[in-house]
């Protein structure tokens, strides 16, 4: 399989580039254009010259079925893209369809159940069968879980839509059917960074063959663009001071730290340091101001005083809704899943951490006023998080991963 990634920092203009690519092309081929976000969907239903549909409310997944039986072109979201029945194999292959995927796609994910159930649904009750190629499913008594009630209901869910995996360590993994892209006659990623990516790992696992590509003034140019931000470093205004104690550890304000209660302390501390920066230091209005902690704890009822509204998810990409705020507190420390990790590494596969945590950093900042060349003002208290975007600003950031 031969994927087109067309890799070029944000806001150069990739999906304008898809949308002049698509009304040239439209003649001779159907596109399902996939985006992360329903306006970036209305976006590209106005902009194109040719008629393109969006899956109807109320039963989406059906509809996108009888649109791809009709032949039409289609623009969803990835949520929607992620969980098409597998009826999409047999109409993919009676039609021929381009995908371009605005953004990667989560192609795999661990399940969230603790070690503990995992076992005791394993041995004990025996609830799933797990074929030779790792794919799991429910055993006869799982069935009967699952009509009776279960729990772990949402694990079940997955399970029954046939692309949960055990990996070799014994782990429930969700994938993403890869053989769904290879029906596609041809396939592209529009993204920055992708080589650090977990889709970009995912298919190089399963074999594909990455042909990359660069946008020079909307102009497509073949190979790969260089991974230097020295052209925003006048932009971005770095905090540097007392404020960025709580993070010079090297996985202070990670996932895992988020996650333990004896932190509960400096959690408080961190929210009470982004409040004095961004009222005290930097006295920013909440409609220009974007900050992210990781969404679980956010969820559980951590947040800024005065700026609650102000949070963005930490994986946000492909929105343009932020693009005036001009003030940002980026506030994790970014890590691969070490499941995914692992199941990457264990493939011989290399995965770098700080590289990882650099992509995800800057595809959040660059929803940012940066992304239309404004200048943007920065609270980065994890050190490490700070020194990969500063080598990154300067142009040294191979060197810096290489330390």
């Amino acid at each position: 399989m031969k994927v087109t990634v067309v890799d070029s920092p944000c806001g150069t203009g990739k999906t304008e580039y898809a949308i002049q690519y698509m009304n040239l092309n439209a003649h001779r081929t159907n596109f399902i254009y996939v985006t992360p976000f329903l306006d970036e969907v209305t976006r590209v239903r106005n902009s194109v010259c040719f008629d393109v549909y969006e899956p109807k409310e109320g039963s989406k997944s059906k509809d996108f079925l009888v649109l791809l039986e009709k032949g039409k072109s289609i623009v969803t979201t990835h949520a929607l893209f992620k969980t098409v029945s597998d009826d999409i194999i047999e109409l993919l292959e009676a039609q021929e369809y381009e995908l371009i995927l605005d953004e990667v796609l989560e192609v795999l994910s661990s399940l969230n159940i603790r070690q503990g159930d995992l076992k005791a649904l394993v041995d004990r009750d025996h609830a799933f069968v797990f074929a030779d190629d790792g794919t799991v499913s429910l055993s006869e008594f799982g069935e009967e879980m699952y009509n009776k009630g279960t729990i772990h209901r949402n694990i079940f869910d997955l399970v029954k839509s046939g692309r949960v995996v055990r990996d070799e360590a014994g782990l429930l993994l969700w994938e993403f059917p890869v053989n769904i892209l290879c029906l596609f006659k041809k396939v592209t990623i529009m993204t920055y960074m992708f080589d650090n990516q977990t889709m970009c790992n995912y298919l190089l696992a399963n074999g594909a063959e990455l042909e990359y590509y660069y946008l020079e003034n909307y102009e497509l140019i073949s190979g790969r663009s260089s991974y230097s931000g020295v052209m925003y470093r006048d932009l971005v205004e770095i905090y540097e001071g007392k404020l960025n104690h709580i993070g010079d550890k090297d996985y202070s304000l990670s996932s895992s730290w988020f996650d333990k209660k004896e932190n509960n302390k400096s959690k408080k501390i961190l929210m009470t340091t982004a409040f004095n920066y961004l009222y005290n230091i930097v006295n920013s209005r909440i409609e220009d101001t974007l900050w992210t902690i990781p969404n679980e704890s956010y969820e559980k009822g951590l947040f800024i005083k005065s700026y609650k509204g102000a949070f963005l998810v930490m994986t946000a990409r492909a929105t343009n809704n932020y693009a005036d705020r001009t003030v940002c507190a980026y506030m994790v420390n970014r890590f691969e899943n070490p499941v995914l990790y692992n199941y990457f590494t264990r493939r011989g596969l290399s995965v770098s951490n700080d590289l990882f945590a650099l992509s995800e950093l800057i595809q959040w900042l660059f929803r940012s006023a940066i992304r239309r060349n404004k200048p943007i003002k920065l609270y980065i208290p994890s050190k490490r998080m700070r020194t990969l975007l500063t080598a990154w600003l300067n142009g040294t950031v191979e060197e810096e991963c290489r330390k």
